[in-house]
């Protein structure tokens, strides 16, 4: 669609893709995408995935299709992932023990500042502080679905209503 110029096509097909990334990403085909189109669909807030430990995995399945190409991208693309949701256990026994991460000084110290984050946002809720809300540490559409939703009021007879959705 892009190609041929077909806008609306191509706006259709990329929502498509946003909702059903995380089916996307199991065709093999995905990853014989080139550098560029990996990077902007990781840098797309409204991809739709279970948890962004899938992407880690998928960066790293992609890189590991042709290595002797692909591993100079791997840097900018972690930099892409939300490493502050993922669990710090994870962060800690697979991504830091990953050859790539601990091979690479930056990415190195971006699971380091994730794993602090973690920590710190820990002693922020014990405090009821605020805690950073920067896109980065919010997750994708997908994750954290699961909500409790408690609407509540007080009826003109002044008994209290509250039902749990």
């Amino acid at each position: 669609a892009h190609m041929y110029c077909l806008n609306q096509l191509d706006l259709k097909a990329a929502e498509m893709i946003r909702r059903n990334f995380y089916k996307v990403i199991e065709d093999d085909e995905f990853y014989t995408l080139p550098f560029h189109l990996i990077r902007d669909w990781l840098s797309d807030s409204e991809i739709t995935v279970d948890s962004e430990e899938i992407l880690f995995e998928m960066v790293l399945k992609w890189v590991q299709r042709n290595p002797d190409e692909r591993e100079k991208y791997f840097g900018e693309l972690f930099k892409l992932l939300r490493l502050s949701q993922i669990k710090p256990t994870y962060l800690t026994r697979r991504v830091k023990s990953e050859k790539l991460v601990s091979s690479n000084e930056a990415c190195l110290k971006l699971v380091l500042g994730a794993v602090e984050s973690h920590a710190l946002k820990g002693e922020n809720f014990h405090l009821g502080t605020q805690v950073n809300s920067s896109i980065s540490s919010q997750p994708r559409f997908g994750q954290n679905m699961d909500v409790i939703m408690v609407i509540g009021g007080v009826s003109e007879g002044g008994d209290y209503l509250s039902e749990c959705v």
